[in-house]
């Protein structure tokens, strides 16, 4: 039996049109009857299909496949959906939630102390809970969380200067290439015993520091003094780099000087 529709912002309502009690009168609901296709191909099509009625996604929130549940927690804009399968038993569909910014940002606080380190990369990646994302870096020892949280553009200065230290090279790497990181921050990385970490400085364009573009210009790494050439830099740097020793250097730097453009 098909229930009468709620007022649109009631919860549980989908704005009017389709709502309908999710365990009885669906049959009319766009989409139903594929949701139970057991064709899983079916149903992961329905998971990434744009706008689904409440009732249909809820439906596809327990699909007995991890991988149609992991696409719709990934595109599902519906905050109830999202928050319903933040303690979903597959890894997958908790990392989607964790970094879809549609779900609730209680639930993907929530996420942020997941068990799995996968979760919390996922998290830390997107978030933009400053504060949080601080409290995690200050204790989380898997590396790959720190590169992923080290490599978000919303994490906070202090949070990407703490990186920036971090003792591991990867992690310093993804801090010199957050366009987010404080430009004396990327100064100091343009020293790091690290080449790719160099590297990764040199082609920030937020790293505006005169000195360190010019020692970098002269860094004993061809791959750092090309990495340059990815962003804007001083025409005297540009001429300098068209007279490196390294052929590639200097290709790229012509190609600079001939298109007025970073390569």
């Amino acid at each position: 039996m098909t229930q009468a529709r709620k007022p649109a912002g009631s919860p549980g309502a989908t704005g009017g049109r389709y709502d309908h009690d999710p365990t009885t009168g669906t049959g009319d609901l766009p989409g139903f009857d594929r949701a139970l296709s057991p064709d899983p191909a079916v149903r992961d099509d329905m998971a990434l299909t744009d706008g689904l009625p409440r009732p249909v996604a809820l439906r596809l929130s327990v699909d007995p496949d991890p991988g149609v549940r992991a696409d719709l927690a990934a595109t599902s804009q519906d905050p109830m959906v999202l928050a319903n399968m933040a303690s979903d038993p597959a890894v997958p569909v908790r990392e989607a939630v964790a970094s879809n910014l549609a779900a609730p940002r209680g639930t993907r606080g929530l996420l942020a102390r997941d068990p799995d380190p996968r979760v919390r990369a996922a998290w830390a990646g997107t978030t933009d809970d400053r504060d949080r994302l601080d409290r995690l870096v200050g204790c989380e020892q898997v590396t790959f969380v720190r590169c992923d949280a080290a490599a978000n553009p919303l994490a906070g200065r202090g949070t990407l200067d703490r990186l920036a230290g971090d003792p591991n090279p990867r992690v310093r790497l993804e801090a010199a290439a957050n366009p987010s990181t404080r430009p004396d921050t990327l100064a100091v990385l343009t020293g790091d015993t690290d080449r790719r970490v160099r590297g990764s400085a040199a082609s920030n364009p937020s790293l505006t520091d005169p000195d360190a573009l010019q020692a970098l210009s002269r860094d004993g790494s061809p791959s750092v003094r090309a990495a340059l050439l990815r962003r804007p830099v001083p025409d005297d740097i540009v001429s300098r780099l068209a007279r490196d020793k390294d052929e590639t250097v200097r290709t790229l730097a012509a190609q600079v000087k001939r298109t007025g453009r970073p390569v």
